[in-house]
Formats: structure tokens, sequence, C-alpha cells
């Protein structure tokens, strides 16, 4: 696999720059001075420290840099409790819901979730719980917990349900 790196018209493959401790993880590190070293025109850097040492002449001769934005990956747990109670709230909506067609688009929606989450049981503490864990990424959620919230109050108190 080497060879075929090496035999690459495209790829040039250069000794490792003399490691230097700039203040940053090894991999912004080896990437300003690699940069530094083969005269990079550009250098594509996400970490504000490394911009910062870039900016100050360590490499500032020899490239320009250029602001990105970081990018973090949040992995998606079906498990994880605010799609639990989305599942059993619209269970829930599902026997409650009068009107056939919005019945049977709830039903879809659920069959959707349900092959990848198990519900939960319904109650108060439960929807208290889901309510603190809601931050930034999850505030698409706050809608579905309010319905769900009050779907559950409903059927456990069914002299509050309005007139049919």
């Amino acid at each position: 696999m080497l060879a075929t790196i090496q035999a690459a018209d495209w790829i040039d493959v250069v000794e490792d720059p003399i490691v230097q401790d700039l203040g940053l993880d090894p991999g912004e590190t080896a990437a300003i001075l690699l940069a530094e070293k083969v005269g990079a025109e550009a250098l594509l850097i996400d970490e504000r420290r490394g911009r910062v040492v870039v900016a100050r002449g360590i490499a500032a001769s020899s490239a320009e840099v250029c602001a990105t934005l970081p990018c973090r990956h949040h992995p998606r747990s079906s498990q994880h409790l605010l799609n639990q109670l989305l599942l059993s709230g619209l269970q829930l909506g599902t026997t409650l819901a009068r009107d056939h067609a919005l019945k049977g688009s709830i039903h879809r929606l659920t069959r959707v979730l349900a092959d990848t989450t198990r519900p939960v049981p319904l109650h108060a503490g439960l929807f208290e719980t889901a309510r603190r864990q809601i931050n930034r990424l999850t505030r698409t959620y706050e809608p579905a917990l309010r319905s769900s919230s009050s779907s559950t109050a409903a059927a456990r108190c069914p002299s509050a349900t309005p007139p049919r």
C-alpha cells in the first residue's frame, strides 16, 4: 500500500517535521509544523488556539489561516428518554384521537419509531426528568412533551377531558 501511495503523482510523501511543543493537540501541532515545512499556501484549522498560534507567526509566513466551524458528532441513541416518551405519547395519542386521518398519521409515526425505540410508562415524574434533559440540541422535543404530558393527564382523569 505504501508503494501505491508513493507512486501517486498527486501525493507528496514528506518526513515528519521536527516536533515542537506549541501547546496544542498533536494533530494541530503536526498540521502547523508541516504547513510551515512545505511552504503551504493555506492551512485549514478548526481549533481556536491553533489559529492564534499560526496568527502569531509560527507558520504565518508561509500559510494563510482559514477559520472553520468545528464539527462535533453527537451519536443518536434511539433509547434516549425523549424518544421513549415520544413513542409512548404517540401510542397514547392513537387511543385518544377521534379523527380517523389523524389516528392513521399517529399510528404510522408510532410504527416508525417503534422499530428502534421501546416505550416507557407515562407519568408526571418522567416528564419532569425529560424536561430537565432538554438542551439546545433537543429543544424540538418540547412541543411533543407538552402534548404527551397533557394527553397523559387527560387520559388519567377522564372527567377533565372535553365532551365528545
